[in-house]
């Protein structure tokens, strides 16, 4: 049993009306779990013993023969390309072969009853030579729930945004307010699942179409067989945002929009418009239904690791932007998408629908892959000038998308027409996860000299993506670097931090401390240090948060008895990377939980210092943070409270709440 994927919450505000989400899987036959479980103490962040609701509890329980599910998908054939309902009749001919293969490769005719197992029919389950399952709920791995309710992003009124009865505002306060609120999650099941947040039913499931293969050991047939060992299909955490779309003026309005990708399931993305739940219904798939996005359209997308963000560009255009991902069957260099949302819902992707932009780094005898990338709008006005990304090679790449024309868009740094990175990591070790943006927290912006644009980037090193992986003992690090308008830069133009040896918390245990060497922003682009645990990697997103980095690594444990591994959650100066000068996290349950003070320091016996790190058991997936709290799967930290609302982060993340 494990826990791998990112919590959410339910609310910006901490009360006893909040909520976290948790994603579960267990390896016994493969089941997944999402529990809602209430905050009972909002000062120590103390979750509720029993979930308000278990959606595998509730899913495996539903008799589909009275209340059967609503499952739609995608058909792919050219004369189609739209959403349908998941019934025999309605799926491509790609599903149906799919559906109709057997073990062993061949086709055979029980397409119709593997479809209505998928569909949770349980009849042949076990002696009818399906495989048995102890939940209707798939595993749920790398894929973190996303909750949805009222519109409440801050899309502004002015222009290049709708203006008058179009303005979000508008949207923010129309029906859409009451809707009712859901919980979106993916499943290797083959399912991207939405679950009403009150009750916790599934309200729909959305099967990829990219999912159909008849291969032996693939697809959507291999997952009745009896033999099953454990296939990824929908693994990556989707992304929502509120969009201004429709085919032409007239039919443009404001919708919700899901934008999911599939990790190590397929190479490719889909989009659904989730803007009514009051609408979702199979009859209705072609409404909810809005594009796939594989490499058949483009060869140079690999399986999408890279997760999707949605934003409004300067070409006035809303579009999804994510990193090639890894194994691409084309030219093996790392490259940065940017979808055009609107464009993929008339069933065809053509040359000027999406933007494709090479870094030239990776070879098809070498191949690189992009990561997830982080959003910068440097000017304020709601639209993404910049992007940032790393890739397996060690490099951080800077995008400059800042251009009315997308013609224009590129790699921010090149040597004559040879783009180059911002950064190169030592020992070019990996960067598999999305980095984490700020203004410069003491630099002001200067023209004379120019300092643009400005931004730290803050990102660590690592992977946990093959079996190699497991066992693998390379040096990682952590980065803060400035991003000044200056390219090709390495660690020799950072400041290293080091961990101090001789401190102790209150029961002797030893202490992780950095030193806070001087950084020289002069000189300087910056600050690193070395993971110190041997195995330790940064394979989750960082936080900025006020004046500080939170972060997350993992050291795994190759020990079939054991929860896979352990890690530490970070927290470290954004100007120096080194200790804060005051506390910022509760690091010694001795004393007080519901108190940062003076005894969550540590002394060496001639001084004392704040904290860095401290140790969690499993798999730490990204923090995530609500008032004074931050949650790492299910354990809660006390953190410094938020006195202003902080200026630093200028990058985004969407939440719906």
């Amino acid at each position: 049993t494990g826990t791998a994927a990112a919590v959410a919450i339910n609310s910006a505000q901490l009360s006893l009306e909040s909520v976290i989400y948790l994603a579960q899987f267990n390896s016994n036959r493969w089941q997944g779990n999402l529990l809602a479980l209430p905050i009972i103490d909002t000062s120590t962040g103390e979750l509720a013993t029993s979930p308000k609701w278990d959606a595998s509890q509730l899913l495996t329980a539903r008799d589909v023969s009275v209340n059967p599910r609503t499952i739609i998908t995608y058909n792919n054939e050219a004369s189609t390309r739209d959403g349908v309902a998941f019934q025999w009749g309605s799926i491509s001919s790609d599903m149906t072969a799919d559906l109709n293969t057997n073990a062993l490769g061949g086709a055979d005719t029980l397409g119709e009853a593997r479809l209505n197992y998928l569909r949770g029919d349980r009849s042949n389950e076990g002696g009818g030579g399906f495989r048995t399952r102890l939940s209707m709920l798939g595993d749920i791995v790398n894929s973190g729930p996303v909750f949805v309710g009222e519109p409440d992003l801050a899309w502004p009124d002015f222009a290049p945004f709708p203006q008058g009865a179009a303005a979000y505002s508008e949207f923010k306060n129309g029906p859409e307010k009451t809707r009712k609120k859901m919980v979106y999650v993916g499943a290797n099941d083959a399912m991207l699942h939405a679950f009403d947040d009150d009750s916790g039913q599934e309200v729909f499931a959305y099967i990829p179409g990219m999912l159909s293969s008849s291969s032996i050991g693939d697809g959507l047939h291999y997952l009745t067989e009896p033999n099953y060992l454990h296939q990824f299909y929908v693994d990556q955490t989707p992304t929502l945002s509120d969009v201004y779309i429709g085919q032409g003026a007239a039919a443009a309005k404001w919708r919700t929009v899901l934008v999911g990708a599939m990790r190590s399931g397929a190479r490719g993305l889909y989009a659904l418009d989730v803007t009514n739940p009051a609408i979702f219904s199979e009859a209705n798939a072609k409404d909810m239904v809005l594009w796939e996005f594989t490499n058949d359209d483009d060869i140079d997308l690999g399986y999408t690791y890279s997760r999707p963000f949605i934003a409004y560009a300067n070409n006035n255009t809303w579009v999804a932007i994510f990193g090639n991902g890894y194994n691409d069957l084309g030219s093996g260099q790392a490259s940065l998408f940017i979808v055009d949302i609107e464009k993929g819902t008339d069933g065809k992707w053509l040359a000027g629908d999406y933007k494709k932009i090479s870094t030239g780094a990776g070879t098809p005898l070498n191949r690189n892959g992009l990561s997830t990338p982080a959003l910068a709008d440097i000017d304020g006005n709601g639209t993404v000038d910049r992007v940032y990304a790393g890739d397996l090679q060690g490099k951080m790449w800077a995008f400059d998308l800042e251009s009315a024309s997308s013609a224009n868009w590129d790699v921010a740094y090149k040597a004559g027409s040879t783009p180059i990175p911002l950064f190169t990591t030592e020992n070019n070790r990996p960067i598999t996860s999305k980095p984490v943006l700020a203004k410069h927290p003491t630099q002001p912006d200067s023209s004379s000299p120019s300092n643009a644009p400005n931004i730290m980037v803050y990102f660590g090193t690592g992977q946990y993506l093959v079996d190699a992986d497991k066992t693998a003992k390379d040096i990682e690090s952590f980065y803060g670097v400035w991003d000044t308008g200056d390219a090709s830069l390495l660690s020799t133009d950072l400041i290293e931090q080091f961990f101090e040896a001789g401190f102790t918390d209150s029961q002797g245990n030893p202490a992780k401390v950095l030193t806070r060497n001087a950084v020289d922003y002069s000189t300087d682009h910056g600050w690193h240090f070395k993971l110190p645990e041997s195995g330790e990697r940064a394979v989750t997103s960082p936080i900025a948060r006020a004046d500080t980095v939170f972060f997350n690594t993992f050291v795994p444990v190759n020990d079939p008895c054991s929860v896979g591994g352990f890690g530490f959650r970070f927290a470290v100066d954004m100007t120096t990377g080194g200790s804060s000068l005051e506390p910022v996290f509760n690091s010694d349950d001795t004393y007080n939980t519901n108190i940062i003070d003076e005894n969550d320091t540590v002394s060496n016996g001639i001084r004392t210092s704040t904290v860095v790190a401290t140790r969690q058991e499993g798999f730490l997936p990204e923090p995530v943070f609500i008032e004074d709290l931050a949650f790492t799967a299910k354990e809660a930290t006390k953190v410094k409270g938020l006195k202003d609302i902080p200026t630093g982060r200028f990058s985004w993340q969407e939440l719906l709440q």
